[in-house]
């Protein structure tokens, strides 16, 4: 079975655009958001997850948000993490992985961007994505609370079980974390 992957990209908005992530090994399943811990910044959340969390917010793409836990006891690889939730990625063909370009295959490459203050674009997936219109990659650490991005590419990120993965379509130059993904 062929399969595409997108890469998420870490922002530097005074360098550009870079972003590293996990590979794929020791499948888990999905559950509800029912299952997942609360942080420690949403200590009052009935929500529990004891695997991985996993969030993605199209944002000006217009496709519903994703939120799931997948069930792991154990470190597991983030494309294992997307393969369990039927996340698919797609990279660069000049960053491959390291840059993620589309997420469940968007922005489509038919789809006309329009980001306030730039030109209409539609994405290639040819070379490092744009600073104002591009998917960042997060970790989340429960403990903390605290969203950062991914500091290594997607097919070389390891999450620990309480850690959350979350996607975002950045369209501008402000990139926000995934919403607090334990928030009823």
């Amino acid at each position: 079975m062929s399969r595409t992957r997108t890469i998420p990209l870490l922002a530097s908005f005074t360098a550009g655009l870079f972003l590293l992530a996990g590979c794929a090994a020791n499948p888990s399943s999905p559950t509800s958001d029912a299952g997942r811990q609360a942080s420690a910044g949403d200590a009052a959340s009935s929500v529990e997850c004891a695997g991985v969390w996993l969030q993605v917010d199209f944002d000006i793409l217009g496709a519903p948000l994703i939120e799931t836990c997948v069930d792991t006891v154990a470190p597991i690889e983030a494309m294992t993490v997307l393969d369990a939730a039927a996340v698919t990625i797609t990279g660069t063909a000049d960053y491959g992985l390291d840059v993620v370009c589309r997420v469940n295959g968007l922005p489509a490459a038919d789809q006309s961007l329009k980001i306030p203050g730039h030109e209409s674009y539609r994405e290639t997936c040819a070379t490092m994505t744009p600073e104002f219109g591009y998917w960042s990659v997060w970790v989340e650490s429960r403990a903390t609370g605290e969203w950062d991005y991914a500091s290594v590419g997607i097919d070389d990120l390891t999450l620990a079980p309480g850690e959350s993965l979350g996607f975002t379509f950045t369209s501008g130059t402000n990139t926000e974390p995934p919403a607090e993904p334990l928030t009823e």
